[in-house]
């Protein structure tokens, strides 16, 4: 027959999971048992027998070891365990009152989701790591020169190698394990999960338009009110938006919105102070017109106090602009005036020197710095050269 058995502590007491071995001892339960394991011999404790080989996975059947030997005492001999494991697990979840409404009997969930046969992995991995160590001590010792780089790329081109091999060994085996949970997912997110999560959509939705109207039918009330608020303290020009106020279901479900009353009239009863202040300021109106975009009377005042800050400084900007530019004009005045007379263009003669006769004429344009003395001497040689100026 088949046994389920628990293994036990050094203290002698069972804990963990269950295991199934063969036997052909007459074993009930609480059976103390010596139990063969890759590792030797565990003490453990039958808490089953006769169980069917239908509650045990096909693939693992043949794999059972053999219990032959009862133990009385309490010796354990510790070590890996490499049994099969057979565990029971079931939906406990039954829903108070499920389908009383509809006539159908709510369904008996136990047992209707179990596992009977958890998946067997049997590895070799701890016999392989040492000499896995060792490898890879040996290459990390490898010393790495211009010439034995290419001896260290080998033997790390090697190792890459033997890891990518465990590495795909580790993702097959991933592969099986998680292939029928997944499978089984799958028909329970189409046989429970959707049905439960469109009923529960469909009614939010239905409750979300009952409460909806009913915040909608507050939230007109105290629209009404809010008006006739504002125009009570003489701020109706304030709006709905500006207060903030959001209605909640408390608020929409009580017979009077009392909270919501009192934030309302806190907030116009502060409007209204700041526009009084106000209106005692010199530039009240650039104020008010400030204070109703943000209802911040600090950041109201200081921006019309930036705006004038800025409009004097430019005014006194245009009126060194132009305190300059009357001193230029002066300026050239005085030049003008200490300036020599000028004459009109002489008519060209012929001076003591005789000029070719296939001599070319240039026009050229300058200023000339000079003192009254040096202005006459130019004008005279230029007189006195013929030269034609303006």
């Amino acid at each position: 027959m088949i046994v389920n058995i628990k293994y036990c502590r050094e203290d002698g007491n069972p804990f963990g999971r269950a295991y199934s071995y063969r036997t052909k001892l007459a074993l009930g339960t609480g059976a103390r048992v010596l139990c063969p394991t890759s590792s030797g011999m565990r003490t453990g404790v039958v808490v089953e027998y006769n169980v069917p080989e239908s509650a045990v996975d096909p693939d693992v059947l043949p794999l059972l070891r053999e219990i032959v030997e009862t133990d009385p005492g309490s010796a354990t001999v510790t070590g890996e365990i490499e049994a099969t494991p057979t565990v029971e697990a079931t939906v406990s979840v039954a829903p108070a009152e499920a389908g009383a409404d509809s006539g159908n009997a709510a369904p008996d969930v136990e047992g209707l989701v179990s596992v009977t046969q958890l998946p067997v992995i049997v590895e070799r991995l701890r016999q392989m790591k040492d000499y896995v160590e060792g490898m890879t001590e040996e290459a990390v010792a490898l010393a790495c020169t211009e010439e034995t780089v290419q001896t260290v790329k080998q033997r790390r081109a090697d190792l890459n190698r033997f890891f990518k091999a465990l590495e795909d060994k580790r993702k097959a085996v991933k592969q099986a394990v998680m292939g029928p949970y997944t499978a089984f997912e799958a028909v329970y997110k189409d046989c429970i999960c959707n049905p439960f999560n469109d009923a529960d959509a469909a009614l939010k939705a239905k409750i979300d338009a009952v409460e909806g109207e009913q915040k909608r039918r507050c939230e007109d009330w105290l629209r009404k009110w809010f008006a006739e608020l504002t125009l009570t303290h003489g701020v109706n020009w304030l709006t709905w938006e500006q207060t903030g106020v959001k209605v909640d279901m408390a608020s929409a479900k009580a017979k009077t919105p009392q909270k919501l009353m009192d934030r309302l009239n806190e907030f116009v009863a502060k409007v209204a102070l700041d526009m009084e202040a106000i209106d005692r300021m010199e530039d009240a109106a650039e104020v008010a017109a400030e204070y109703k975009k943000t209802l911040n009377l600090a950041a109201a005042v200081k921006t019309v106090q930036d705006r004038h800050e800025a409009l004097d400084r430019e005014r006194e900007a245009a009126e060194e602009r132009k305190a300059a530019q009357i001193a230029r004009v002066q300026a050239e005045a005085r030049v003008e005036a200490a300036a020599p007379e000028v004459l009109a263009p002489p008519v060209q003669t012929t001076g003591l020197r005789e000029q070719a006769a296939d001599s070319k004429v240039y026009k050229c344009c300058f200023t000339v710095k000079a003192t009254k003395d040096q202005l006459r001497a130019l004008k005279n040689f230029m007189k006195q050269e013929g030269i034609s100026y303006e």
